[in-house]
């Protein structure tokens, strides 16, 4: 909509994981966001971001998407397993 309606938009990140950073980077891609955006590389907020790829930042300043269907990264599940609290398994 607000494309539609010629709105500028800006995409800014907090600290949350790099999954939800990648989400963004791809919404930010619309050639309505035309506003300076705060994305930053997954390392700035994280020791070890559980993204694969991680979301990193070129000396220039861009962040390049990967290539590959959907939003080209992935979530390393072998992180998940090292850092997860406790597991429960639900079956229909």
């Amino acid at each position: 909509m607000a494309q539609a309606a010629g709105i500028p938009c800006w995409l800014g990140t907090m600290p949350e994981l790099g999954i939800a950073s990648a989400q963004g980077l791809h919404l930010g891609t619309l050639a309505n966001f035309t506003l300076p955006s705060d994305v930053e590389a997954s390392s700035r907020w994280y020791v070890d971001d559980m993204m694969a790829p991680p979301i990193e930042v070129t000396r220039e300043g861009f962040i390049h998407l990967p290539d590959g269907p959907g939003m080209g990264y992935g979530v390393d599940l072998e992180k998940i397993a090292r850092y997860r609290i406790r597991r429960e398994e639900l079956r229909a």
